[in-house]
């Protein structure tokens, strides 16, 4: 099964999984997912009270197991704003910047 990582362990702060999103938020994603209650409730626990600052969150795992799916999931019932980056995609620094700030405001960039 998927694990969602933290950052490097100089920047984790200990993690009570759950404690600070709203209850009727992990009630709703309980059975959202049929066996991947336990990698819900650790990224929920992660992404930490509203309005604080959350470090990246690398998921990792093979491939076509629904990582993608719970991440989206999770972010979408929980309202947070935030950018999904493909790894492989962005290599250079700039290309993260961009695909980072495009996500978050929403831009489709031109082709010209």
């Amino acid at each position: 099964a998927a694990q969602p990582a933290a950052a490097p362990a100089a920047c984790a702060q200990p993690v009570v999984l759950g404690a600070m999103a709203p209850p009727t938020a992990i009630a709703g994603l309980a059975g959202k997912w049929v066996g991947r209650e336990e990698e819900t409730a650790r990224l929920v626990g992660l992404l930490g009270a509203p309005g604080v600052m959350v470090p990246p969150i690398l998921v990792t795992g093979h491939a076509a197991t629904g990582k993608t799916l719970v991440v989206r999931g999770v972010l979408k019932e929980l309202g947070l704003k935030h950018a999904y980056i493909n790894a492989v995609e962005t290599a250079t620094p700039r290309q993260l910047f961009e695909e980072v700030l495009n996500q978050l405001y929403d831009h489709r960039p031109s082709a010209t």
